[in-house]
């Protein structure tokens, strides 16, 4: 495992993990998580969240921010 700061990441990089996040509380919850997941990418790409990234090689495992 790497951790890494979320500001040095991109949408890009995180999206995988973000639309299984999404798919988990579509299914699991039946939470519609769209709005927020596009308020977090936005947040992201304006390097505007603190936090960290976990990734397994090259793959994001998890994420928090603060």
């Amino acid at each position: 495992m790497n951790i890494v700061d979320l500001r040095q990441t991109t949408v890009r990089q995180l999206e995988p993990l973000l639309e299984e996040e999404s798919r988990h509380c579509a299914e699991g919850i039946a939470l519609d998580y769209r709005g927020a997941l596009e308020l977090i990418k936005r947040f992201l790409e304006a390097k505007a969240l603190s936090g960290s990234v976990a990734f397994d090689m090259a793959t994001p495992a998890g994420y928090s921010f603060l």
